[in-house]
Order: structure tokens, then C-alpha cells, then sequence
């Protein structure tokens, strides 16, 4: 008899994903709105009638998402077949770094969460690999 555990975690993830993207969607507009609210204060206290600042406005990049993670991760993967954990975090954070649109803060948690992704496969020396490769090599 099979179990229908597995069935509903993937539903569970299934409904967190469009979760996940509207928390990143709304921390983005909330950058924004700081942004703009900044650029407002600043106009104030050029006309001398606001707050002053010490120190000019921080631009901050809306954080890296989960799924960009997964992205990189997979196309990583793709290229190299097989690859230790520890080389595909760096060389998914030195990727998603050198596009530059994405704060990488909170990085590690998003890679970490991707890489449990049922699409990769973790063996037992850490090397990891696509899902599907496995599959079409057992056949």
C-alpha cells in the first residue's frame, strides 16, 4: 500500500511556492516604497524642512529568491552532470553575484531549501545531481 504522505508534502510545496514568490514580490515593493520615501525626506531637508540624515540613503537590491536559486543550481548542474555540494554553492553564489540584480543576504537558507528540491539528487560522498540523469541512467 502506498503512502500518501509523499503525495501530500509535494501538494503542501506546491501551494508554499506561490507563497515564497509574493513575500519576495511585497519585500520588493516595500524596498521600493523606502526608496522612495527616502528620496521624499531628502527632498525635504534640501528645503530645509525635513528631517536631516547623517549619512545618504542606503540602495538596497531586493533579496535573491529561492527559485533564482534553483535556477542557477539546475543549470550548474546540467553543466557539469555530477557536482560536489560544496562546489555548487560557490559556484551558484559567484553566478547569482555576478548578475548583480539581487542582494545575495540570505543566500545560504535559499540554497540550502533548493537544494531539497526533488529534481536533485545528494549521493552519499555529497555529489549532486539532476533527478532525471538518475533516472534515465537506471533505465
Amino acid at each position: 500500500m502506498n503512502s500518501p504522505i509523499p503525495q501530500i508534502a509535494e501538494e503542501l510545496k506546491r501551494h508554499l511556492a506561490p507563497l515564497d514568490e509574493e513575500e519576495n514580490r511585497l519585500r520588493s515593493e516595500l524596498a521600493a516604497l523606502k526608496d522612495e520615501r527616502r528620496r521624499l525626506e531628502a527632498a525635504l531637508t534640501a528645503l530645509g524642512g525635513g528631517p536631516t540624515r547623517a549619512r545618504p540613503p542606503k540602495r538596497t537590491k531586493p533579496c535573491v529568491t529561492k527559485r533564482e536559486v534553483t535556477e542557477a543550481i539546475q543549470s550548474l548542474v546540467q553543466s557539469h552532470r555530477s557536482i560536489s555540494l560544496a562546489d555548487l554553492e560557490s559556484l551558484t553564489k559567484e553566478r547569482l553575484s555576478e548578475e548583480g540584480k539581487r542582494s545575495l543576504s540570505g543566500f545560504s537558507l535559499q540554497f540550502r531549501e533548493a537544494i531539497k528540491a526533488p529534481e536533485f539528487l545528494i549521493d552519499d560522498e555529497g555529489s549532486v545531481s539532476l533527478a532525471s540523469n538518475a533516472e534515465i541512467h537506471a533505465d
